[in-house]
């Protein structure tokens, strides 16, 4: 089968149907195909050292890292004699850019919700894996940042082969097992890799392995028997076993290319392909309709999205309502926890038996000792709840809104004879019910200094003017962490609500905009030929049959 030809072909098709999008999605299948660039992906929830790994394997620090969630564009690195990059616009434009600058453009703190309009990204770099692959960096999984997750699922497609990386220093999620069941229906091939090993001892580095390999073999059709394990902060030593990882992906290349380039290729073809179809069949019903009838049922489409964009509003309202008494439950709880607290350090304090130097700078260690370790407990236990509260809401409001997708499907269907049950496949609102969680540092506050004992002071007095000073120092202490950990969660949460609103309004927003351009260009097109000639229904029928005459075998 000549599947070169029949890209072209299916292209032909798109550019004489005016499809721009899917007229470049073939055209950079076509060059994949020819030049037989094969994607091998590092994927992963994000902080799990994907972009990190990918300057081990180039033995340079190409790509930028940082302790919050950088990667935000998809970022192809491929060979070539000299290190450059190209910034690929959105608008089609391309731009040279040294390889210095390319932290504008994927940064997500220098392009947030990429404001800038970026495609992709592309590294070139003379690292010798590279001459038999091509390393993609994805952002990650499961942060705060949907858009991030929607950016990194829509490349999925595109991958021949994955590299899935999970970290020694955190279980495998049900983030990552849904992820994983994802990529398993679309990418050829994944491998595991197991980051950040040199975190952990040997007893528990096994336990971790194995741990992981169960979740993974219960994932997989096939037996998962390896999970390769590095770690990226010790790639210029042995014991970082980053060469065990480029081996694999070198041997990976060399004897499964063909294979997993022609699977992808494949698959990548046969989605377009049904997509374009899909096109031309909505055009060829609308075509169909009478004008009155079209105009009619635009109206009737109309109000019903009007009647249904209502009841979301009126539903988001009572939302956020429920968003703020979660607030207001986090800023009681952790008053509450705050009093417990100082409660245990007053009587702490009040215990002490001698007023002295020595007494004091031991009880002032065994305070903050007491407060650091209280103050982690109170803030482990109060991001789980607000995790399950938070993940109860953002499910309720993800149900509504696939009611809402439904309801809209279904008006589509009856208004417009078209059946639209995919329009839910474009909201992947699984994304959004994670929910991501740092708190600022606790108990990290100036150790109380001297007070400066006055020996001539009897020593009650001594300890009234101690016991004083401590619990003054240490309650402000309290009152200052507790409320940093409150607020944290409080703007976490609206955040996570407001991004959730923002993002799926905004796509919903596209998709109607689409459609109502649609009918409009066809409504226009009535308005000056009534019906529809004779020689474009033959066409579009025409069209329909050389799309299915071009499905692989």
């Amino acid at each position: 089968m000549d599947i070169a030809n029949q890209i072209q072909k299916l292209k032909q098709i798109a550019e004489n149907s005016d499809q721009k999008i899917l007229v470049k999605e073939l055209e950079a299948l076509r060059v994949k195909q020819k030049e037989e660039r094969f994607y091998i992906a590092i994927l992963g929830l994000f902080k799990r050292g994907k972009s990190t790994i990918i300057n081990a394997l180039l033995n340079e620090a190409i790509l930028p890292s940082a302790v919050i969630p950088v990667t935000s564009i998809i970022t192809l690195i491929e060979h070539s004699d000299h290190t450059s990059a190209e910034i690929f616009f959105s608008n089609g434009t391309v731009e040279p850019k040294s390889i210095l600058m390319i932290e504008d453009f994927i940064a997500e703190e220098k392009n947030p919700e990429n404001e800038k309009g970026i495609d992709f990204v592309k590294i070139y770099h003379p690292a010798s894996i590279l001459e038999n692959i091509s390393i993609v960096d994805t952002p990650g999984i499961g942060s705060v940042l949907p858009h991030n997750s929607e950016t990194t699922k829509s490349f999925v497609p595109k991958i021949d082969t994955g590299i899935y990386v999970l970290s020694a220093d955190m279980p495998i999620t049900q983030t990552d097992i849904d992820f994983i069941k994802d990529l398993k229906q679309n990418v050829p091939k994944l491998l595991f890799v197991l980051n950040k090993v040199d975190l952990l001892n040997e007893t528990d580095l096994q336990k971790m392995i194995q741990h992981n390999l169960t979740a993974l073999n219960k994932i997989m059709d096939v037996g998962i028997d390896e999970l390769i394990t590095i770690s990226d902060r010790l790639y210029e030593k042995p014991e970082g076993n980053m060469h065990h990882l480029a081996s694999r992906l070198t041997d990976l290349a060399k004897a499964e290319k063909k294979e997993l380039l022609e699977q992808s290729v494949f698959k990548r073809y046969e989605f377009l392909r049904n997509e374009l179809k899909n096109e031309i069949q909505f055009t060829l019903k609308m075509k169909l309709m009478p004008l009155n009838e079209l105009e009619e049922k635009k109206s009737i489409l109309q109000s019903s999205v009007k009647v249904m964009t209502q009841q979301k509003e009126e539903f988001e309202s009572i939302m956020n309502g429920k968003i703020i008494s979660l607030q207001n439950h986090i800023h009681q709880a952790m008053n509450e926890e705050g009093r417990h607290l100082t409660d245990t350090v007053n009587k702490e304090i009040s215990d002490i038996s001698n007023p002295d130097e020595q007494s004091f700078l031991l009880l002032n260690k065994k305070l903050k000792n007491l407060i650091l370790t209280n103050l982690e407990a109170i803030k482990e236990s109060l991001e789980e709840r607000t995790k399950e509260s938070f993940k109860g809401l953002l499910i309720q409001t993800a149900g509504r809104s696939e009611n809402f997708l439904h309801e809209l499907s279904t008006n589509l269907d009856t208004y417009l004879g078209m059946d639209f049950k995919l329009i839910s496949e474009k909201f992947d609102l699984d994304i959004y019910t994670s929910f991501y969680l740092t708190v600022s540092s606790s108990g990290d506050s100036e150790t109380l200094k001297s007070p400066g004992f006055n020996k001539l002071l009897p020593a009650s007095v001594r300890k009234k003017q101690l016991i004083k000073k401590l619990q003054d120092h240490y309650k402000e202490i309290i009152i200052t962490d507790t409320a940093a950990i409150a607020y944290d969660l409080q703007y976490k949460i609206q955040e996570s609500f407001r991004k959730f609103n923002y993002d799926l309004n905004n796509r919903l927003q596209e998709l109607l905009e689409n459609l109502r351009t649609k009918i409009d260009d066809t409504i226009a097109s009535k308005k000056i030929n009534e019906q529809a000639s004779e020689e474009e229904l033959i066409k579009l029928h025409e069209t329909i049959k050389q799309i299915d005459l071009l499905a692989l075998k």
